[in-house]
């Protein structure tokens, strides 16, 4: 008589649970999760822009790995939904429940810096009904100024010269403000002071005049050199020269 082994399959039991996910960067969600599941193979791991709704693979891992980092075509300023179900070759688990990655934020250098301003700019959100940004100088322990603007930057004015500030950025969806973790620290210039004088002016050729002078300037740059042809005239600026040199 014939001996034949036959095969058996346990059923899978448990889901994944407790589904996270954050931005690493701008292209890149990194995804984890908790599970109780037995005799999985794999995990798949699904997306979406909508919640609920069109859910399309982008991963698998192992069923000894809890963890999955999205690359596949994210873009920062949009929201994805995310589920995980466990998977052998005879049946599948439940999904997680679903959790959305909000878009994150990312603030630029602050630019066009003067003694009294600067300008703040940062990535646009697609989902955003408006912008909020904070400007401190304690690290957001008080708020100096927080204004609104639907732009994707704003001119921060009425600031003291030579100050540290720190800027943060925040964005509106459904009606609440989803803050960021990050800042910029941004220092406004000093105000220049001092005068130049004895200004002198000795040409040196049929078409070469130079230029020098005397100065006790304090927090300056550079110099600006204008040249008229008459003192009734506009000067027109000819060259800029560093504050190390004097002519």
């Amino acid at each position: 008589e014939d001996i034949k082994s036959v095969s058996t399959f346990a059923a899978m039991s448990g889901t994944a649970y407790n589904l996270q996910g954050s931005w690493l960067n701008t292209t890149q969600i990194q995804v984890a999760w908790e599970d109780n599941v037995q005799y999985a193979d794999h995990f798949l791991i699904e997306r979406s822009t909508n919640y609920n709704a069109s859910f399309t693979q982008v991963g698998t891992v192992p069923a000894t790995q809890n963890t999955f980092t999205d690359a596949a075509g994210l873009e920062s300023g949009n929201s994805y939904f995310y589920r995980v179900k466990a998977v052998n070759s005879m049946s599948q688990s439940d999904y997680s429940p679903e959790f959305e990655v909000l878009p994150k934020i990312y603030l630029n250098e602050a630019s066009d810096i003067g003694a009294y301003t600067f300008t703040a700019s940062w990535s646009a959100i697609a989902v955003a009904e408006s912008y909020k940004i904070e400007v401190s100088t304690d690290n957001f322990e008080s708020i100096l100024l927080e204004e609104s603007t639907s732009a994707t930057s704003l001119e921060v004015t009425d600031l003291e010269p030579d100050h540290d500030y720190q800027f943060r950025v925040s964005y509106l969806k459904n009606q609440t403000f989803i803050h960021s973790d990050l800042s910029r620290t941004v220092k406004t210039l000093p105000i220049v002071l001092g005068e130049i004088n004895e200004v002198d002016a000795t040409r040196i050729s049929a078409m070469q005049i130079e230029i020098s002078w005397v100065e006790n300037v304090l927090h300056a740059d550079q110099f600006v050199i204008e040249r008229s042809t008459n003192l009734d005239n506009e000067f027109v600026q000819i060259a800029t020269v560093p504050y190390s040199q004097k002519s």
